[in-house]
Protein backbone atom coordinates (compact mmCIF):
# COMPACT_ATOMS: atom_id res chain seq x y z
CA UNK A 1 0.00 0.00 0.00
CA UNK A 2 1.06 3.43 -1.06
CA UNK A 3 1.42 5.86 1.97
CA UNK A 4 0.96 9.79 1.49
CA UNK A 5 2.23 12.25 3.65
CA UNK A 6 3.48 16.20 3.25
CA UNK A 7 6.23 17.41 5.47
CA UNK A 8 6.79 20.96 6.33
CA UNK A 9 10.10 22.77 6.87
CA UNK A 10 11.72 26.06 7.67
CA UNK A 11 14.44 25.09 4.78
CA UNK A 12 11.93 25.19 2.11
CA UNK A 13 9.68 27.64 0.87
CA UNK A 14 6.51 25.06 0.37
CA UNK A 15 5.56 21.57 1.44
CA UNK A 16 7.48 18.65 0.87
CA UNK A 17 5.26 15.95 -0.60
CA UNK A 18 5.71 12.22 0.26
CA UNK A 19 4.75 8.72 -0.92
CA UNK A 20 5.53 5.38 0.92
CA UNK A 21 5.83 1.82 0.57
CA UNK A 22 6.30 0.59 3.96
CA UNK A 23 6.63 -2.52 5.84
CA UNK A 24 3.38 -4.12 7.18
CA UNK A 25 5.02 -3.78 10.67
CA UNK A 26 7.53 -0.51 10.09
CA UNK A 27 9.32 -1.57 13.26
CA UNK A 28 10.56 -4.38 11.35
CA UNK A 29 11.99 -2.14 8.73
CA UNK A 30 15.77 -3.24 7.56
CA UNK A 31 16.34 -0.72 5.13
CA UNK A 32 14.94 2.76 3.24
CA UNK A 33 15.54 3.70 0.15
CA UNK A 34 15.04 6.90 -0.66
CA UNK A 35 13.91 7.72 -4.20
CA UNK A 36 14.62 11.47 -5.02
CA UNK A 37 14.30 13.81 -7.73
CA UNK A 38 10.86 13.98 -8.86
CA UNK A 39 7.75 14.56 -7.62
CA UNK A 40 6.98 11.90 -5.51
CA UNK A 41 4.01 10.11 -7.37
CA UNK A 42 5.82 9.74 -10.34
CA UNK A 43 8.03 6.92 -9.09
CA UNK A 44 5.08 4.27 -8.29
CA UNK A 45 3.15 5.87 -11.31
CA UNK A 46 5.60 5.13 -14.15
CA UNK A 47 6.72 1.75 -12.89
CA UNK A 48 5.77 -1.26 -10.49
CA UNK A 49 8.49 -1.11 -7.87
CA UNK A 50 5.93 -0.97 -4.92
CA UNK A 51 5.43 -4.80 -5.90
CA UNK A 52 8.84 -5.63 -5.73
CA UNK A 53 9.18 -5.23 -1.74
CA UNK A 54 5.93 -6.75 -1.12
CA UNK A 55 5.95 -8.51 2.18
CA UNK A 56 9.71 -7.91 2.58
CA UNK A 57 11.47 -5.38 5.44
CA UNK A 58 12.36 -3.03 2.86
CA UNK A 59 10.65 0.48 2.38
CA UNK A 60 10.33 2.78 -0.23
CA UNK A 61 10.23 6.18 0.51
CA UNK A 62 9.67 8.81 -2.40
CA UNK A 63 10.20 12.31 -1.72
CA UNK A 64 9.64 15.69 -3.99
CA UNK A 65 12.43 17.20 -5.25
CA UNK A 66 10.72 20.73 -5.63
CA UNK A 67 11.92 21.21 -8.76
CA UNK A 68 15.45 20.99 -7.63
CA UNK A 69 18.58 19.76 -9.47
CA UNK A 70 21.26 18.27 -7.57
CA UNK A 71 19.80 19.42 -4.16
CA UNK A 72 22.01 22.77 -4.35
CA UNK A 73 21.25 25.26 -1.60
CA UNK A 74 19.92 28.72 -3.04
CA UNK A 75 20.10 31.04 -0.15
CA UNK A 76 18.67 33.97 -2.74
CA UNK A 77 15.37 31.80 -3.12
CA UNK A 78 15.03 31.23 0.47
CA UNK A 79 15.63 27.31 -0.82
CA UNK A 80 17.90 24.95 1.41
CA UNK A 81 17.32 21.08 -0.16
CA UNK A 82 20.79 20.05 0.81
CA UNK A 83 20.47 21.24 4.18
CA UNK A 84 16.58 19.40 4.37
CA UNK A 85 18.29 16.21 2.76
CA UNK A 86 21.24 17.04 5.67
CA UNK A 87 18.83 17.21 8.87
CA UNK A 88 14.85 16.84 8.39
CA UNK A 89 14.55 13.88 5.49
CA UNK A 90 15.29 10.57 8.01
CA UNK A 91 14.13 12.16 10.97
CA UNK A 92 10.54 12.74 9.28
CA UNK A 93 10.38 9.50 8.07
CA UNK A 94 10.42 7.92 11.44
CA UNK A 95 7.64 10.82 12.37
CA UNK A 96 5.72 10.33 9.54
CA UNK A 97 6.15 6.19 8.79
CA UNK A 98 7.51 4.62 12.26
CA UNK A 99 10.43 3.77 11.21
CA UNK A 100 13.57 2.98 13.44
CA UNK A 101 15.27 5.07 11.47
CA UNK A 102 18.36 4.77 13.97
CA UNK A 103 18.75 0.89 13.24
CA UNK A 104 18.00 0.46 9.67
CA UNK A 105 20.38 1.47 6.02
CA UNK A 106 19.93 4.11 4.25
CA UNK A 107 19.64 4.17 0.10
CA UNK A 108 19.02 6.86 -1.94
CA UNK A 109 18.12 6.44 -5.39
CA UNK A 110 17.40 8.53 -8.62
CA UNK A 111 16.34 8.94 -11.96
CA UNK A 112 17.64 10.56 -14.83
CA UNK A 113 17.77 14.60 -13.25
CA UNK A 114 17.11 12.37 -10.08
CA UNK A 115 20.01 10.52 -10.27
CA UNK A 116 22.44 13.34 -10.37
CA UNK A 117 20.54 14.84 -6.99
CA UNK A 118 21.01 10.87 -5.33
CA UNK A 119 24.65 10.77 -6.55
CA UNK A 120 25.21 14.40 -4.88
CA UNK A 121 23.66 14.08 -1.96
CA UNK A 122 24.92 10.19 -0.83
CA UNK A 123 28.66 11.40 -1.95
CA UNK A 124 28.54 14.50 0.43
CA UNK A 125 26.68 12.92 3.37
CA UNK A 126 28.25 9.06 3.63
CA UNK A 127 27.18 8.73 7.06
CA UNK A 128 23.53 9.32 6.32
CA UNK A 129 23.35 6.59 2.95
CA UNK A 130 25.55 3.65 2.40
CA UNK A 131 24.64 3.03 -0.73
CA UNK A 132 23.51 5.23 -4.00
CA UNK A 133 21.73 3.72 -6.74
CA UNK A 134 22.01 5.81 -9.74
CA UNK A 135 19.52 5.62 -13.08
CA UNK A 136 20.53 7.21 -16.37
CA UNK A 137 22.03 10.47 -14.74
CA UNK A 138 24.60 10.81 -11.94
CA UNK A 139 26.93 12.67 -14.01
CA UNK A 140 25.24 15.85 -15.66
CA UNK A 141 26.55 16.70 -18.77
CA UNK A 142 27.93 20.57 -18.53
CA UNK A 143 27.16 21.02 -22.83
CA UNK A 144 23.87 18.96 -22.53
CA UNK A 145 22.51 21.35 -19.88
CA UNK A 146 23.37 24.16 -21.71
CA UNK A 147 22.49 23.49 -25.83
CA UNK A 148 19.86 21.10 -25.02
CA UNK A 149 18.43 21.85 -21.68
CA UNK A 150 18.69 25.66 -21.45
CA UNK A 151 16.34 25.56 -24.67
CA UNK A 152 13.98 23.78 -23.24
CA UNK A 153 14.20 25.56 -20.01
CA UNK A 154 15.28 29.11 -20.53
CA UNK A 155 17.46 30.11 -17.42
CA UNK A 156 17.09 26.99 -15.83
CA UNK A 157 20.87 26.23 -15.33
CA UNK A 158 21.50 29.77 -13.78
CA UNK A 159 18.80 28.64 -11.33
CA UNK A 160 19.99 25.61 -10.19
CA UNK A 161 23.67 26.14 -10.31
CA UNK A 162 24.41 29.32 -8.41
CA UNK A 163 27.32 31.36 -10.15
CA UNK A 164 27.42 29.44 -13.30
CA UNK A 165 26.97 31.36 -16.04
CA UNK A 166 28.40 28.77 -19.06
CA UNK A 167 28.99 25.40 -19.80
CA UNK A 168 32.88 25.88 -19.40
CA UNK A 169 32.26 26.90 -15.82
CA UNK A 170 29.82 24.42 -14.79
CA UNK A 171 32.65 22.00 -16.29
CA UNK A 172 35.48 23.31 -14.38
CA UNK A 173 33.10 23.29 -11.26
CA UNK A 174 32.33 20.96 -8.63
CA UNK A 175 28.84 20.84 -9.97
CA UNK A 176 30.43 18.61 -12.42
CA UNK A 177 30.20 15.24 -10.46
CA UNK A 178 33.25 14.17 -11.81
CA UNK A 179 35.14 17.21 -10.11
CA UNK A 180 33.38 16.86 -7.21
CA UNK A 181 34.61 12.90 -6.30
CA UNK A 182 38.10 13.98 -7.26
CA UNK A 183 37.88 17.28 -4.54
CA UNK A 184 36.22 14.69 -2.12
CA UNK A 185 38.81 11.50 -2.69
CA UNK A 186 41.79 14.30 -2.58
CA UNK A 187 40.21 15.48 0.94
CA UNK A 188 40.09 11.74 2.00
CA UNK A 189 36.48 11.20 2.16
CA UNK A 190 35.11 8.02 2.52
CA UNK A 191 32.13 6.86 -0.04
CA UNK A 192 28.91 4.88 0.25
CA UNK A 193 29.00 1.77 -2.50
CA UNK A 194 27.84 3.25 -6.18
CA UNK A 195 25.76 1.46 -8.24
CA UNK A 196 25.33 3.08 -11.94
CA UNK A 197 22.67 1.79 -14.41
CA UNK A 198 22.19 3.13 -18.57
CA UNK A 199 20.99 2.32 -21.65
CA UNK A 200 23.08 0.91 -24.07
CA UNK A 201 20.91 3.55 -26.24
CA UNK A 202 20.66 6.12 -23.97
CA UNK A 203 21.85 8.95 -26.02
CA UNK A 204 21.24 11.46 -22.80
CA UNK A 205 23.18 9.91 -20.37
CA UNK A 206 25.22 7.38 -21.92
CA UNK A 207 28.69 9.05 -22.46
CA UNK A 208 28.30 10.89 -19.35
CA UNK A 209 28.08 8.02 -17.29
CA UNK A 210 30.91 6.21 -19.06
CA UNK A 211 33.42 8.73 -17.96
CA UNK A 212 32.13 9.05 -14.66
CA UNK A 213 32.66 5.01 -14.45
CA UNK A 214 35.78 5.68 -15.34
CA UNK A 215 36.84 8.63 -13.39
CA UNK A 216 35.13 5.85 -9.96
CA UNK A 217 37.49 3.32 -11.30
CA UNK A 218 40.77 5.49 -11.32
CA UNK A 219 39.76 7.10 -7.81
CA UNK A 220 39.29 3.32 -6.49
CA UNK A 221 35.59 4.07 -5.21
CA UNK A 222 33.51 0.73 -5.15
CA UNK A 223 30.66 0.44 -7.44
CA UNK A 224 29.14 -1.51 -10.14
CA UNK A 225 28.06 -0.45 -13.52
CA UNK A 226 25.42 -1.88 -15.85
CA UNK A 227 24.60 -1.55 -19.29
CA UNK A 228 20.79 -2.25 -20.20
CA UNK A 229 19.02 -3.03 -23.35
CA UNK A 230 17.17 0.80 -24.66
CA UNK A 231 16.97 4.33 -24.31
CA UNK A 232 16.67 6.52 -21.31
CA UNK A 233 13.15 6.57 -20.05
CA UNK A 234 11.42 4.85 -16.84
CA UNK A 235 11.45 1.72 -18.42
CA UNK A 236 14.82 1.36 -17.42
CA UNK A 237 14.59 2.70 -14.07
CA UNK A 238 12.39 0.18 -13.37
CA UNK A 239 14.90 -2.86 -14.42
CA UNK A 240 18.12 -0.40 -12.63
CA UNK A 241 15.82 -0.37 -9.13
CA UNK A 242 14.19 -3.95 -9.22
CA UNK A 243 17.73 -5.07 -9.75
CA UNK A 244 19.25 -2.90 -6.87
CA UNK A 245 16.32 -3.93 -4.43
CA UNK A 246 16.61 -7.46 -5.24
CA UNK A 247 19.94 -7.63 -3.75
CA UNK A 248 19.28 -5.02 -1.24
CA UNK A 249 16.67 -7.98 -0.07
CA UNK A 250 19.32 -10.66 -0.56
CA UNK A 251 21.37 -8.79 2.11
CA UNK A 252 18.69 -8.18 4.44
CA UNK A 253 17.76 -11.99 4.29
CA UNK A 254 14.55 -11.43 1.68
CA UNK A 255 12.94 -13.48 -0.86
CA UNK A 256 11.42 -11.43 -3.81
CA UNK A 257 8.62 -13.36 -4.62
CA UNK A 258 7.39 -11.05 -7.65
Amino acid sequence: MITPATWTTPRLPEEVGVQAVVPESPADTTDVVFLVGHRCNEWFDETHIARAVDGSTVALVAVDDLGSWGGINRPADGFFYEDFVRHDMIPATKESFGIDVEHVRHHIAGFSKGSYLAMRMGVLFPDLFGHIVSCSGGNADAYGLYYDMEKIIPGLVERMFPGITSARQFDLSDYNMENLLRTLAGDGATFPLIDMYCGNEDLQARSANIRLDGVLTELGIAHTFTMLDGPHGWRNAEKAMRDAIDRIMTNAGNTNND
